[in-house]
């Protein structure tokens, strides 16, 4: 079955949902989706069949049929090419920059090209992060949200980058702070944090530790 006849209907549904809520059960997809439980089962069945998600069975702690788990199972990109002399269709696995500069295509239209700018032209900076965010877009500033570990070594790098291109410039402002620092300042209700969380693009974030607001 090609990709354009699997990723649609219910078994789009299902990939959206795992991909924005995590791991869910077959019942809790039906509900999320509005969509009737065989119909889920049969489109779990077949995205498993294809590797799209994963299952996980939970041993129950009262006697009944055990809990089984879906989880997307690997990120995976389908596009389709029309231009002057080629029409295509294909499917790949994304590296990390690869992946990050697609989710720039998400921006706002005038943050696209000088966030793809700044992973292509700092193209270490993702090794030096556990996950990045877009936050806004500020007159001739983009603002970004970086989680590390090395808070120190990210900030003497890369905390005072401005990129150009023709006539025009783009000051890239970082908010850095560590993993713990967010969930702290979120658990706190912090405004600072609040505000970081209000409407975030996340860019990258291979380990899902990035709170989705």
């Amino acid at each position: 079955m090609k990709e354009k006849e699997l990723l649609n209907g219910v078994r789009w549904k299902v990939i959206e949902v795992l991909a924005k809520e995590g791991s869910m059960t077959a019942s809790e997809i039906a509900v999320k989706t509005n969509t009737s439980l065989p119909a889920v089962s049969q489109a779990t069945s077949l995205l498993e069949a294809y590797k799209y998600i994963s299952a996980k069975s939970l041993a129950r702690s009262s006697p009944g049929k055990p809990k089984t788990l879906y989880t997307l199972n690997k990120e995976t990109v389908y596009i389709a090419l029309c231009t002057h002399g080629v029409a295509k269709q294909f499917t790949f696995a994304p590296s990390a920059m690869h992946a990050a500069t697609l989710r720039a295509f998400q921006l706002p239209q005038d943050d696209q090209d000088w966030i793809i700018q700044l992973l292509w032209s700092y193209r270490n900076i993702l090794s030096t992060v556990d996950a990045i965010s877009y936050v806004r877009s500020a007159e001739e500033e983009t603002h970004i949200l970086v989680l590390t570990s090395d808070i120190e070594k990210y900030r003497k790098q890369y905390s005072h980058i401005t990129l150009k291109a023709d006539d025009a410039s783009r000051k890239i402002v970082s908010w850095s702070h560590t993993i713990q620092e967010v969930k702290e300042g979120l658990k706190n209700e912090e405004e600072y944090f609040v505000n970081l969380f209000e409407n975030p693009i996340v860019l990258y974030d291979p380990k899902n530790v990035m709170p989705r607001g």
